[in-house]
């Protein structure tokens, strides 16, 4: 209730800020659902996202007083989504690349793993998860929904969050309507609050995305959509959280089809190099 609360103090200052450049045909649920629509064509992928970190790693205050100093910044990381949405089956496998700030000796972490239950998996959501490699029992690793890329805000961006939720979340935003930019693109907000931005001649991908609000972690997103395989899906990103930028590059290796050797546990033993995790 407090997100929506949030939401609903700035759409004042942002409707009336668009009310006379606006495009009344076009509200901003009417792009995130014609977005969405466009996605449901696709019933599986396997992607690979590669990504280098600029960190500047500041002292953080901590909320007893004390000040926590890194002794090392995250350089870089690779991240491998697996999903068969049909059968609501995903598999996640992210390796961390850090420096010690000290020394500037950089170290490959082992890949931590994490893979949803076949068993509590359907065609209608995504089940529980656990953790094969890497980490402490009971967590996942850092990803997102790569089909929700420029949708999702910053939690979101962190914790995997589906894309049938975020739209769903949409639903509940202000109705903005719409100020159409060069190149047909539609922008919706403002980018000193919140400002989301789409291409409807790339299946209304969404290309930009600000998230500032008050005191909050400014978040940002800017990304190149490409036609693989019939679909426009992200190629290039550009992320920015806090005091960390991430440029991301986008190998889709697979469009909807069958992803089964992938969920195979000899499979996920040997091409992570990790001891392979009993069956459930």
């Amino acid at each position: 209730m407090q997100r929506r609360d949030l939401l609903l103090a700035s759409a004042f200052f942002l409707g009336n800020t668009h009310s006379a450049t606006a495009d009344d045909t076009i509200t901003l649920q009417d792009a995130v659902n014609r977005f969405a629509g466009s996605r449901r064509a696709i019933t599986a992928y396997d992607l690979s996202i590669t990504a280098n970190v600029d960190d500047a790693a500041e002292p953080v205050r901590l909320s007893n007083g004390e000040t926590y100093i890194p002794t090392e910044r995250l350089v870089a990381f690779t991240i491998d989504i697996v999903a068969d949405i049909k059968r609501g089956r995903m598999l996640v496998a992210r390796l961390y690349r850090t420096e010690e700030i000290a020394t500037g000796n950089r170290e490959n972490e082992r890949w931590q793993v994490w893979m949803t239950d076949a068993r509590q998996s359907d065609d209608q959501h995504y089940g529980p998860g656990r953790l094969l490699s890497g980490g402490t029992r009971g967590t996942k690793p850092e990803f997102f929904d790569p089909l929700a890329l420029g949708l999702g805000l910053g939690g979101e961006y962190g914790r995997g969050t589906p894309l049938a939720e975020i739209v769903k979340n949409y639903a509940h935003w202000p109705q903005w309507k719409s100020k159409q930019l060069d190149k047909g693109v539609f922008a919706f907000g403002t980018v000193d609050h919140l400002y989301l931005a789409f291409d409807p001649q790339k299946d209304w991908s969404p290309v930009e995305l600000h998230s500032k609000r008050g005191n909050s972690t400014p978040f940002e997103i800017k990304l190149e959509p490409a036609k693989i395989e019939g679909h426009w899906l992200p190629a290039t990103a550009s992320v920015v959280s806090g005091d960390q930028r991430q440029q991301l590059t986008f190998n889709w290796n697979s469009i909807s089809r069958p992803v089964d050797h992938r969920f195979s546990i000899d499979d996920i033993a040997n091409r992570y190099q990790i001891k392979p995790p009993r069956r459930p």
